[in-house]
Formats: C-alpha cells, sequence, structure tokens
C-alpha cells in the first residue's frame, strides 16, 4: 500500500494504517533524528513527538509532497527546535582549501569512526543536510522542501558542510599521525 494511501486513512483514524506508516518511515526518520541531535534517548523521544504530529495533522497532508518528505520535515522542525532549546550553535570557520576530497578517502572502520566524530562538529543545518542527502537519498528538492528553504541553499549547505568535513576529517588524519 502506498504511504499516500495510508495517510489518507491515517487521516480517517485508522490505527491499522498508522501502525503501517509507522513501520515504513520510522526507521528512517529515527536514524535521521539520532545524527542531527546524538542522543538515543531524544531521538527516540523526538520519534515519538514526530509521529504524535503525523496523528493530528494526517487531515492537513495536501499532496505538495510526497509523505516522506512531509514527515521529513515535521521530523527536521522537532530536532531543529530541541537543538535550539539545548544548546546555541558555534559554526567553525577554518580555511577550508583542500586537494584532498572526502568520498576519495575510503570508508575503512577507522575513517567512518571519524567521519562520525567530525559529523558531530557541522552546524545542525549542515549536520541535516548531509544526513538526507548522502543517510536518506532525498533529492535537493526534497531536501529543500524538508527544510523549507530553496534548491540553492541547499547546494550550497551540502557544499559547505562537505568542505568543512574535509578539513575536519584532514585536521584529525594530521593529529593522528602525529
Amino acid at each position: 500500500m502506498s504511504e499516500e494511501h495510508l495517510i489518507c486513512r491515517v487521516a480517517t483514524g485508522d490505527r491499522s494504517a498508522f501502525a503501517d506508516l509507522y513501520a515504513a518511515l520510522s526507521p528512517a526518520v529515527y536514524t535521521y533524528l539520532l545524527r542531527l541531535v546524538g542522543n538515543t534517548g531524544t531521538a527516540e523521544d523526538l520519534l515519538q513527538e514526530v509521529f504524535l504530529a503525523v496523528w493530528q495533522e494526517a487531515a492537513r497532508f495536501r499532496g505538495a509532497s510526497s509523505v516522506k518528505t512531509w514527515v521529513f520535515r515535521i521530523a527536521h522542525n522537532k530536532a531543529v527546535s530541541w537543538l535550539r532549546q539545548q544548546r546555541p550553535t558555534v559554526p567553525l570557520s577554518p580555511t577550508l582549501s583542500s586537494e584532498h576530497d572526502v568520498e576519495e578517502w575510503g570508508m575503512s572502520a577507522w575513517n567512518i569512526a571519524r567521519l562520525g566524530e567530525a559529523l558531530e562538529h557541522l552546524p545542525p543545518h549542515q549536520r541535516a543536510v548531509i544526513e538526507l542527502v548522502f543517510g536518506q537519498e532525498l533529492s535537493y528538492a526534497e531536501v529543500a522542501t524538508v527544510l523549507g528553504c530553496p534548491v540553492g541553499t541547499v547546494k550550497s549547505r551540502v557544499s559547505y558542510a562537505l568542505r568543512l568535513l574535509r578539513h575536519l576529517l584532514r585536521d584529525v588524519a594530521t593529529e593522528d599521525q602525529r
């Protein structure tokens, strides 16, 4: 059954359809939330808030985007609200010139751990676009819908985030060589 059909049934109060929609989308939404907030308990709490909002707002879904995109927008808004309440974001402003590309670095277990550490240092808006584009494989247009910003803004955030990741990963590699 399609997500669009499920959300229509959820809008009528169909609990079975809600359970199916939750089963279909919750793993990806949880992963996204976890990567944004960095805490399993908080991600679980936010996931419940997201799907409570889906249940309560299903009748307002108009189909301007996919159901998945709509749910990710709710998740994004919940995570950003939580992050704003927890701590202020202090963006890093390093020199970002490097001929090395993150994609060429490889994905050994060591590199995956370092990449996870570097992602934690990204400001939330950059971490969000990286997770949505590369983790959830949403198109730039879908990410723009989730974030409520133009496609050009998504592209620039991805570009800046990748440059910042290159810098952070280069610094980690340099420190490890010492």
